[in-house]
């Protein structure tokens, strides 16, 4: 696949390579990256299910609604989990869709789109290869190595199971163009879809003046005595056996305690 696009609003020059000089998945790589064959292969049978699926489930979402937000995020995400198989091909058709996006390249984003679907039906593909040989199975082509979540402005033009194409069928019209967001800022833009969500203001240490830590002591009097509590205590736990502690004898214990049952029932002679 060779493809070259010109973005009109940004006068941004953007190519695809020649995928074919790519390879599908480079195990080598992967293995060599992560250090552990097994863990390789075990990555390799979640990725359709925990990954490209649920990706391209959040593609077809965006694509259809035209939220550029999603798409940007969901190939984001899918070229981040092809990175860890080093499935090349997928990875840099999901970082194109990403910098189509960023870049306000509407046009360029169904262009772009479908060519990302055929590589994940191929990707799907070898990975179900890879995993039946790895089993010592013989591998089967069927149908469902199809089946993969698609927008309702494209078609699978299937002529085999080795030639077809993802094509676009019908454009939305009119094509909004991509809002100028500054996708560096997530946590803006994470605000600007949830405005009941405030973000807390930071605060200015210097205008704040630091008090003085106040260092509690539980047998200054007889109210703040913790053996005092201890009647209520006992009631109130005896149902679920817990046994109440007897009063720690003793100095402090500094900088903290690790007794929970203690400190719950105020019962320790720790500062905190």
């Amino acid at each position: 696949i060779n493809a070259e696009y010109m973005g009109q609003e940004t006068g941004i020059k953007m190519s695809i390579p020649n995928l074919d000089e790519y390879p599908i998945i480079d195990k080598k790589a992967a293995v060599q990256e992560l250090g552990d064959e097994k863990l390789f292969d075990d990555m390799l049978e979640e990725f359709e299910d925990m990954s490209m699926r649920k990706n391209l489930t959040g593609l077809m979402i965006g694509i259809e609604e035209l939220n550029y937000y999603n798409i940007r995020m969901q190939a984001h995400s899918l070229r981040g989990a092809s990175s860890y198989i080093h499935a090349e091909r997928v990875k840099m058709l999901a970082e194109k869709l990403q910098q189509d996006v960023e870049n306000r390249l509407a046009e360029n984003v169904l262009q772009d789109y479908p060519l990302l679907v055929k590589q994940c039906i191929i990707l799907k593909r070898r990975i179900r290869f890879e995993i039946a040989l790895k089993k010592k199975q013989k591998f089967k082509e069927t149908e469902d190595d199809f089946d993969v979540p698609l927008a309702k402005y494209y078609k699978n033009i299937q002529r085999s199971m080795h030639d077809f194409d993802i094509m676009l069928v019908a454009k939305p019209n009119p094509l909004p163009p991509v809002p100028d967001i500054q996708f560096d800022k997530l946590r803006e833009d994470e605000q600007e879809l949830s405005p009941g969500i405030k973000e807390e203001q930071p605060i200015n240490e210097k205008a704040v003046p630091k008090k003085a830590p106040v260092k509690k002591d539980y047998y200054s009097s007889p109210s703040t005595n913790p053996e005092s509590k201890r009647p209520a205590l006992e009631s109130a736990f005896k149902k679920d056996n817990v046994i109440i502690p007897t009063k720690i004898e003793g100095e402090q214990k500094e900088p903290g305690c690790s007794c929970l049952i203690i400190q719950l029932c105020h019962l320790c002679t720790c500062s905190k």
